[in-house]
C-alpha cells in the first residue's frame, strides 16, 4: 500500500468511475485510473461495503491515497456528473466538499470537432459506450454493469463464482480505460485525423505541456471546464494492427476494388454496332444498374466485405443494449416461457438475455422503457412464480388435450 501511494505522488491526472447497486442506487465500487507521465498505470477499486476497521492501519492509508488524489494539483475526469459519482462517498470522510481538484465532465462538451456522419446532435449527450464505438471502434458490453456489486471481488473472500467475479472486475477495469481513451480527443478537441495518428497506448500517459501546445494550438491553456454533452469485456472491432483508429470504424471504403481481381467481361466496353437494336431506354438503364452491382459485388475485396459486416453487426448490438430493464431470473425458467410470460404482460421486447441471476429486457425506447417497468413487477421470474407458471402451463396443456380429443 505504501508503494502505491509513493507512485500517486507522482501522477497528476486521474480518470474515476463508480458502481452502485441498482435497486437501493447504494454506491459500492470507486475506480480510479492513474495517468503517468510514463507506463505502467494502475487502476484501483476501492469497494466501500468491505473497508477494513476505520482506525485500522490499512483505512488510514486509503484515506491518505484519496487526500493524494484529490489534491488541488490534480486533474480529475469523469463521464457522469460529479454528485453522482462521486460525492455519495463524502461520508467517509476521505476528501472534503467541494472537491479540490480541477474536474471535467467529459460527455459534456461546449465544442466538438465532429465528423460529419456522428450519431448524435450538437447539443446531446455521449453515451460512454456509443462514445467508444464511434470513436475506436470498440465494444464494451455495459450488461456487466447490473450486477451485484456489493458482492466481494478479493478472490481470498468472495462467494462468486471465479467467471463471474472476473467479469466484474474486467468490467469495472475496463469502465475506467474507456474513459481515458476518450480524454484526449474531448479535452484536447482532436480531430479524427489526429487520432488516427496516436497509437492507443499513448492515450494512457500524461502529455508534457510542450506537446499539448503542439497537438492544440487553438487550447494551449487547458481549463478542467465543465465539457457538454461480455464473455469478452472489450471486443476489438479494427484489424489487428496495434494502432486502432476512428477512419477503420466509420470510414466509406466498403466498396474499395481489388486490384488483385483479374478484369471481368462488365469491364470491357461493347461497341455500339453489337447493341440490340430494339431495346428501350428504360432497359438499358435497368442493364446498367445491374451491371454496376455485379461489378461492386465482385470487386469488393475480403478485407471490405468484413468492414461492413462488423458495422452492421456492431450497430446493432449497440442498440440492443441502449434501452433495457432488469429483473431477478430463476435458473430453470425457459425462454419459451419467458416470452410467453412477456406477451401476457403485453411487454413490447426487442430481446431477452439471462445474464447469471438477472434477466436483461431490451426494449425500442425510452418510452417502452417506462412503460415495462410499470407493467412487470420486479419478481415476475423468481422461484415461487416460476413453479406457479409451470403449472399453469401444464393445466393449459392438459386441457388443450382433452378438448383435442
Amino acid at each position: 500500500m505504501q508503494k502505491l501511494i509513493n507512485y500517486v505522488r507522482n501522477c497528476n491526472e486521474f480518470t474515476f468511475d463508480t458502481e452502485g447497486e441498482k435497486p437501493t442506487k447504494q454506491l459500492a465500487l470507486i475506480q480510479i485510473q492513474t495517468i503517468p507521465q510514463q507506463l505502467p498505470f494502475f487502476v484501483i477499486l476501492v469497494e466501500l461495503v468491505h473497508l477494513p476497521p476505520i482506525h485500522s492501519l490499512i483505512h488510514l492509508q486509503i484515506k491518505q491515497l484519496f487526500e493524494l488524489i484529490f489534491t488541488f494539483r490534480n486533474d480529475m475526469y469523469y463521464w457522469e456528473p460529479l454528485r453522482k459519482e462521486i460525492y455519495p462517498a463524502i461520508v467517509y470522510q476521505w476528501f472534503e466538499e467541494p472537491i479540490k481538484t480541477s474536474v471535467g465532465q467529459m460527455n459534456l462538451l461546449s465544442k466538438c470537432t465532429c465528423h460529419k456522419s456522428s450519431p448524435y446532435r450538437p447539443n446531446e449527450p455521449w453515451a460512454l459506450q456509443q462514445a467508444l464505438i464511434y470513436t475506436y471502434g470498440m465494444f464494451i458490453d455495459k450488461s456487466i454493469t447490473v450486477n451485484e456489486w456489493t458482492m466481494e471481488l478479493d478472490p481470498m473472500y468472495s462467494t462468486l463464482s471465479t467467471s463471474k467475479r472476473n467479469k466484474m472486475i474486467h468490467y469495472a477495469i475496463y469502465d475506467c480505460f474507456t474513459a481515458t481513451c476518450l480524454l484526449r480527443p474531448v479535452t484536447l478537441y482532436w480531430t479524427f485525423q489526429q487520432v488516427t495518428k496516436i497509437n492507443i497506448l499513448d492515450s494512457f500517459q500524461a502529455l508534457l505541456s510542450s506537446t499539448q501546445a503542439n497537438n492544440n494550438p487553438t487550447n494551449t491553456n487547458i481549463k478542467q471546464q465543465i465539457i457538454k454533452n461480455i464473455n469478452d469485456d472489450i471486443e476489438l472491432i479494427p484489424d489487428d494492427d496495434d494502432e486502432i483508429t476512428v477512419n477503420q470504424s466509420i470510414s466509406d471504403d466498403d466498396n474499395e476494388p481489388n486490384p488483385a481481381l483479374p478484369p471481368n467481361d462488365n469491364d470491357l466496353r461493347v461497341n455500339n454496332h453489337d447493341m440490340v437494336d430494339h431495346v428501350s431506354d428504360y432497359e438499358q438503364q435497368q442493364q446498367s444498374l445491374t451491371k454496376k452491382r455485379q461489378l461492386n459485388s465482385r470487386t469488393r475485396s475480403a478485407e471490405a466485405r468484413k468492414r461492413r459486416n462488423r458495422k452492421r453487426n456492431l450497430y446493432f448490438r449497440m442498440q440492443r443494449y441502449r434501452y433495457f430493464i432488469v429483473r431477478p431470473f430463476y435458473y430453470r425458467f425457459t425462454m419459451k416461457l419467458v416470452r410467453h410470460i412477456l406477451a401476457e404482460y403485453n411487454i413490447y421486447y426487442t430481446h431477452v438475455k439471462p445474464v447469471d441471476d438477472l434477466l436483461l429486457i431490451g426494449v425500442k425506447d425510452k418510452i417502452m422503457d417506462q412503460q415495462n417497468e410499470r407493467r412487470l413487477i420486479d419478481d415476475t421470474f423468481d422461484r415461487s412464480h416460476h413453479y406457479l407458471f409451470h403449472r399453469q402451463a401444464q393445466y393449459l396443456s392438459r386441457r388443450s388435450s382433452d378438448i383435442q380429443e
